[in-house]
């Protein structure tokens, strides 16, 4: 959503999200519509296999590379734990909230 209404959105912010490419695997798509949109992500990661966080890390590093605001904070050990949400809160709250383009 955050790439396709770029000019509908104040900020993103994904948990647990693995942004895939269809052309380039393990990187956003169409990031240059977000280069106004502050990026978030929250990931979480069993610890056995790493690649949703291997994945997080790389769409991370495609945004700071193009000079991008974008934050990636990554819990290894808790996939698929819904308690990252209000775990990450008080961050997100002091940064994220308060990110707009």
């Amino acid at each position: 959503m955050m790439t396709l209404y770029p000019d509908e959105l104040a900020s993103a912010i994904s948990y647990d999200g693995c942004p895939l490419s269809d052309s380039t695997p393990y990187l956003i798509a169409r990031s240059e519509n977000v280069r106004d949109v502050p990026f978030y992500e929250i990931n979480g990661d069993t610890g056995l296999d790493s690649t949703c966080s291997s994945l997080g890390r790389m769409a991370a590093g495609q945004l700071a590379t193009l000079g991008y605001r974008e934050m990636y904070i990554e819990y290894l050990g808790r996939a698929h734990d819904f308690n990252l949400v209000y775990d990450s809160l008080p961050t997100i709250e002091a940064t994220a909230y308060r990110q707009v383009r």
